[in-house]
C-alpha cells in the first residue's frame, strides 16, 4: 500500500526537567510548527503561509 505524505512537523522541542514539549499549557496541549509537501498548499487565510501551519499536540502540563 503507497501512503501517501501529505505534511510533516518538526520535532518538539523538549525541556529536559519536565521532559514534556516546551510551552505545553494548562490544556494539556503544545505548539508544533508544520509544513505542507511540495505539491500541496494551504488554504489563504489557514496558515502562517501557503505551505505552512501550526498543530496543537498533547503534552503534560507540569
Amino acid at each position: 500500500m503507497r501512503r501517501l505524505l501529505l505534511y510533516s512537523c518538526a520535532n518538539p522541542d523538549i525541556d529536559p526537567r519536565t521532559q514534556q514539549p516546551r510551552g505545553c499549557s494548562k490544556e494539556n496541549k503544545a505548539l508544533v510548527n508544520c509544513t505542507t509537501a511540495e505539491n500541496i498548499q494551504c488554504k489563504p487565510g489557514t496558515g502562517l503561509d501557503n505551505r505552512t501551519f501550526i498543530v496543537e499536540i498533547p503534552c503534560e502540563y507540569t
